[in-house]
């Protein structure tokens, strides 16, 4: 997903900057995006070479492992904020109606707010940081809430995705195009969806774990699962802006002689 990713970040960067001249703030928010994903792919390959998926894991490696999925799990937060305000201004680019608008900047600072309330509660939800993944340390202590945090961030991904792969509908039937487009973008949105259904999978799995003691190897599906996620917001957020370039290579289902250029670049 990683490699994906990044082929479709660029060529939004190419199509933005090259082809409609309008590289804005949603893009530079996507590219940031796929750099901290970048940055999550190895704190977790870190982790795999310590043990993460695997049983029988002797302690100091189990230490070492915990603390790399910790660093990743607390980085996926402030990810996922990140890609969520992206694609929220991108859709501020061709929502015209002041109510579509609103509902846009409301949305994004619940995300910003939530997200930021959750990623600083579990990183100091041990004291000191360091008793998170050493239970070894004397006198360390953990405040309870953890799992309940993650299911939190996890039913809040799943409002938040479903809301903004379902939002364009209405602002992209707005737009002049013929019917032909709107079907072929629209199914381009749905990508959206698609990383809602990885989200719930991912909840799903950390259910799962609720009563299990083999944290390494239970945690691999959430990790798998989260790198789907992950991967398919910024694919599905970066090929929702690649409509120039599909038209500039005259493919069937994004030229449409019915339409005006939108003030989006879209």
């Amino acid at each position: 997903f990683l490699v994906v990713s990044w082929i479709a970040v660029l060529l939004r960067c190419y199509v933005r900057r090259w082809i409609s001249r309008s590289f804005r703030i949603d893009d530079w928010l996507m590219l940031l995006s796929v750099i901290l994903f970048s940055v999550y792919t190895a704190f977790n390959l870190v982790a795999l070479n310590f043990g993460l998926g695997q049983k029988d894991v002797p302690q100091d490696e189990q230490i070492d492992a915990h603390k790399w999925t910790s660093f990743a799990a607390w980085l996926y937060i402030i990810l996922m904020a990140v890609i969520k305000c992206s694609i929220a201004t991108f859709l501020l680019r061709i929502a015209v109606e002041q109510r579509y608008r609103l509902i846009i900047y409301v949305s994004m600072a619940l995300v910003i707010i939530y997200s930021l309330v959750i990623f600083f509660y579990n990183v100091f939800l041990c004291h000191p940081v360091d008793y998170t993944w050493d239970h070894t340390i004397e006198d360390g202590t953990c405040a309870p809430g953890q799992l309940a945090s993650s299911y939190a961030l996890s039913a809040l991904a799943i409002v938040s995705d479903l809301l903004f792969a379902l939002l364009p509908v209405p602002l992209i039937w707005c737009v002049r195009m013929n019917i032909r487009t709107k079907i072929s973008v629209f199914g381009v949105l749905c990508f959206g969806i698609v990383a809602s259904i990885a989200t719930i999978a991912r909840f799903g799995t950390l259910v799962n774990m609720n009563n299990n003691i083999d944290f390494l190897y239970e945690i691999a599906d959430t990790v798998n699962w989260t790198t789907t996620e992950i991967g398919l917001a910024i694919i599905g957020g970066s090929i929702a802006t690649l409509r120039p370039l599909l038209k500039a290579l005259r493919i069937k289902g994004f030229v449409s002689t019915q339409e005006t250029n939108n003030p989006g670049g879209y």
